[in-house]
């Protein structure tokens, strides 16, 4: 591919990754999410991940995605998204640190035939399974690891570190993410 926008040959996939550092479920007033619109149109972006979302899933209705967010007028999205249903119940509020989500933008949407998250339940990723011609199948997963941290209690590494406990690992967050990935 190119960085011209101009262009995009028609059986070209484009592919973008992004560390949002925090992405609020505001309609209105929401720049990321308007920035974010603006990039999946302009740039004709088929798959974005998207790391840190830091979104407590459960705090919303199942209705409102990051699809839902992001769509723009009749074109297909769909999303996914991973956060930690483990200690969901602990956090006030609809923040949470950490979360991915993938999100699949117009004609790749008719390829997905799975998508799933992190098995744990800790958020560490979130992925589609797409399949095209002759059976040839591709999953693309968005992962967020943790990259440490002896900080506040509310850090991706403290999360994980506690799940590690909770079942009598000798690990770190960092190795175990390897190892499930």
């Amino acid at each position: 591919g190119n960085l011209q926008i101009d262009e995009k040959h028609e059986e070209a996939l484009r592919l973008l990754s992004i560390n949002i550092n925090v992405l609020t479920m505001w309609k209105k007033n929401n720049f990321k999410a308007e920035r974010l619109k603006h990039i999946l149109q302009q740039y004709g972006v088929d798959i974005l991940g998207l790391q840190e979302l830091c979104i407590n899933w459960s705090a919303f209705k199942t209705s409102h995605t990051v699809a839902s967010l992001l769509r723009h007028g009749p074109t297909p999205i769909r999303s996914v998204a991973s956060y930690n249903k483990r200690e969901a119940s602990k956090t006030t509020g609809r923040t949470q640190r950490g979360g991915t989500a993938t999100l699949l933008n117009d004609g790749i949407c008719s390829y997905a035939i799975d998508r799933g998250t992190d098995h744990t339940g800790l958020g560490r990723w979130s992925w589609y399974l797409l399949e095209g011609e002759h059976g040839c199948r591709t999953r693309v997963i968005t992962a967020y690891a943790p990259c440490g941290s002896a900080g506040e209690e509310s850090t991706v590494f403290q999360q994980h570190q506690r799940y590690i406990q909770e079942k009598g690992l000798k690990t770190n967050p960092k190795t175990v993410f390897r190892a499930d990935l």
